[in-house]
C-alpha cells in the first residue's frame, strides 16, 4: 500500500512484508514454494503519480519501473509503473502446511463454529449445540463469505455501523509452460488482473 504521506496502512504494510520474508527465509520447507521476484505494478487508469511525494518513506521499496524492466513485461518504455524491489509470490497452502507444523499449533477440522462471545479473559467459540470449541485471549476470524455472520454479535458495537464487509469470489487460472508459452518476464506483475509466471509445479514450471 502506498501513499503520498506515508499514511499508517502504508507503515504497517511494509512491517508485515518484512515479517513475512523473514518467516519464509526460515522455513526450508518451502523451497519452490514462494520467490523472492520484485513485482511490476502496471499502473492502469491511474497515471503516474508517484506515491512518495515529499517523503523519503518507502523508497527503498518501490521505485519507478526502468526501461529494461518494462520491455521484459512486454511494456513500452513510457507506460506508467512502480517496481516493488521487496515483493514477490508464495503458495498459500504451502505455507500453511509449514505454519500448522509448527510446536504450539493444534489444527482440528471438519469443526462447525456457530458463534463467538466475549468473555473475561478473551473469546469462547462454541459449536452448533452449543459446545465450546475452544476458549482462547486472541481470535483471528478468517472464514470467507460466514465472516460477517459471526461477527455481527461480539463485534457489531465497537464501530456505528458494525463491519462492512463485502463478500467478493476469487478466481485465478493457469497452465504449465510449453513450446508455444509466448516469453514472460521473470517476475510476478499486476495491472488489470494479476501473472505469476516460472511457479514450480510437480509437473513442471507453470504460470497463474
Amino acid at each position: 500500500h502506498l501513499s503520498t504521506d506515508d499514511a499508517w496502512l502504508s507503515q504497517i504494510t511494509r512491517a508485515g512484508m518484512r515479517c513475512t520474508w523473514q518467516a519464509l527465509r526460515e522455513r526450508a520447507d518451502l523451497d519452490g514454494a514462494c520467490g523472492a521476484t520484485g513485482v511490476l505494478e502496471h499502473r492502469v487508469g491511474r497515471g503516474r503519480h508517484w506515491p512518495h511525494a515529499g517523503t523519503e518513506a518507502g523508497r527503498e521499496w518501490t521505485r519507478a519501473a526502468d526501461p529494461a524492466t518494462l520491455a521484459a513485461a512486454g511494456l513500452p518504455p513510457d507506460a506508467p509503473a512502480w517496481w516493488h524491489e521487496r515483493a514477490g509470490w508464495v503458495q498459500p497452502a504451502a505455507l500453511v502446511r509449514s505454519l500448522l507444523g509448527q510446536p504450539g499449533i493444534t489444527w482440528r477440522g471438519h469443526c462447525e463454529v456457530s458463534a463467538i462471545a466475549r468473555t473475561t479473559t478473551g473469546w469462547r467459540v462454541t459449536g452448533p449445540a452449543g459446545e465450546t470449541l475452544a476458549d482462547t485471549p486472541w481470535l483471528i476470524v478468517a472464514a470467507g463469505p460466514a465472516t460477517r455472520a459471526l461477527l455481527a454479535g461480539p463485534l457489531a458495537t465497537l464501530r456505528p455501523q458494525g463491519l462492512p464487509l463485502n463478500a467478493v469470489r476469487g478466481q485465478m487460472s493457469g497452465q504449465l509452460h510449453t513450446a508455444t508459452t509466448p516469453p514472460l518476464p521473470g517476475f510476478a506483475t499486476n495491472g488489470h488482473g494479476a501473472l505469476i509466471p516460472h511457479v514450480p509445479t510437480p509437473e513442471g514450471p507453470a504460470w497463474f
